[in-house]
Formats: structure tokens, C-alpha cells, sequence
């Protein structure tokens, strides 16, 4: 099985300050666009010294404290990414009809044509499993050759489609779209309960800021994209 990710989970482990062993795996994670499942064991083992220095209530960002110009908010998103990685391969490993587990970064699959990139990925596993969200930069498969379990279209990832979803379900968060040009003067009434909004600008993927900041943040980049406010 090859578990794909996407860059934003190595920017994650590697910009969190979690532990230096671990950002060397980041590294290799980067720059290879790739580990094995034989190297999976030490990489473990790095990710099992962050949560126990966590439980051990050493520790509740990671082996440092945040570095300038880096929140605690922002720390614990990276401590709480790593922490999923670990529970993921590990539940992955577990599974007794899994020869092994490989990582692999979709990124470094952009250089194959599609057709080369399906040959190569069935050559070697039976079945994909992606991350979600991906990235917006992040090419996706679709082939009935090769067993993918996590987005098959890009659109599956767009503003549009979270959008499609709540309309079908009748269930989601407040939403609001803004076309670009558009100038808000007051924070809108959805929001006035929350102490921050996650904002999608086109393009992008979402960040969350703070509801004071809102109105500052949002007039300036309606200037140059639309943005959807959550």
C-alpha cells in the first residue's frame, strides 16, 4: 500500500520544531518524495518521543518552545498533524493483509506523464490511500486500473464542492461567499459568536484568523481574489 500526502504535511514537520530527528525525516520525506516501509520503524520511533513527551506533560508543543514570528495556536496545529501521521501509519501497519506500507509525496509524481505514473504506482502497490484535503497544486489519479481510496477529481477539493455539499445535506457551517471587488464594512452577523474564521482565498488552502482581524484581512484580499469566509 502507498499512503500519498502532499508538501503541506512536510512543511508541517518540519517547520513545528517538533524534534531535530524528525525534521531530518521531513527532510528525506521532501526531498525524496519518499519512505520505505523499512524506514518506517525509526521514523516511528521519532513521532512516539514526541507523544510521550506530550502525555509525560514535558512537552506540549514539542522539544522546543515556539520560535519567533510562530503562535502557540500555529505549534499545536503542527504537534496535533504529527500526532495524526503517527495513529495513522500506525493503523495502517497494523492491518494484517499489509505487506508494507510505503509514504509517498504526491509532488514527486509530477514529472511522470499519467499513463507512466499508473504503470509505476501498480507495478508496485494494490491499493493508494491519500490524505484529505489535498492541496489545490496536488495532481490527482483517476484509473480503474489502480484501487484509490481519497479524492479522484480536483474538484473535490474546491470551494464549489464544499459548497455543493451543504446545499445537499442541509448541514454545514455558516458559510459565506465573496466575489472579488466586494468590500465589507462591518463583520457579518454569522460570525459575530466566533473568536476566529477559517478563510479560503482562491487557489489556496484555508487559514484561520482572528475576528478582529477579519474585516482588515478579508477588504484586502477581496482586492485581488474571491473568499469564502467560514
Amino acid at each position: 500500500m502507498a499512503f500519498l500526502f502532499d508538501s503541506t504535511l512536510t512543511a508541517f514537520l518540519m517547520m513545528g520544531n517538533l524534534s531535530p530527528s524528525l525534521k531530518d525525516h521531513a527532510v528525506t520525506l521532501f526531498e525524496a518524495g519518499k519512505l520505505t516501509d523499512e524506514s518506517l520503524n525509526v521514523f516511528l520511533d521519532e513521532l512516539d518521543k514526541v507523544a510521550d513527551g506530550y502525555n509525560a506533560g514535558s512537552c506540549v508543543f514539542g522539544s522546543e518552545t515556539p520560535s519567533a514570528g510562530e503562535s502557540e495556536g500555529e505549534a499545536r496545529r503542527y504537534f496535533e498533524h504529527a500526532l495524526t501521521l503517527r495513529s495513522t501509519v500506525k493503523s495502517l501497519r497494523s492491518e494484517n493483509h499489509i505487506n508494507k506500507l510505503d509514504l509517498i509525496r504526491w509532488e514527486s509524481l509530477k514529472s511522470l506523464s499519467a499513463d507512466t505514473c499508473v504503470r509505476f504506482l501498480k507495478k508496485n502497490y494494490n491499493l493508494l490511500l491519500s490524505m484529505a484535503p489535498l492541496n489545490k497544486e496536488t495532481p490527482l489519479l483517476s484509473s480503474p486500473k489502480l484501487p484509490h481510496i481519497g479524492p479522484s477529481i480536483p474538484e473535490v477539493n474546491s470551494v464549489w464542492f464544499k459548497l455543493y455539499l451543504y446545499h445537499k445535506t442541509c448541514y454545514g457551517p455558516p458559510s459565506l461567499l465573496l466575489v472579488r471587488g466586494v468590500r465589507l464594512w462591518n463583520v457579518p452577523k454569522i460570525f459575530k459568536h466566533c473568536s476566529k474564521v477559517m478563510v479560503t482565498t482562491w487557489g489556496h488552502d484555508p487559514h484561520f484568523i482572528p475576528i478582529e482581524n477579519l474585516l482588515t484581512i478579508i477588504n484586502d484580499t477581496l482586492k485581488e481574489s474571491p473568499v469564502l469566509i467560514q
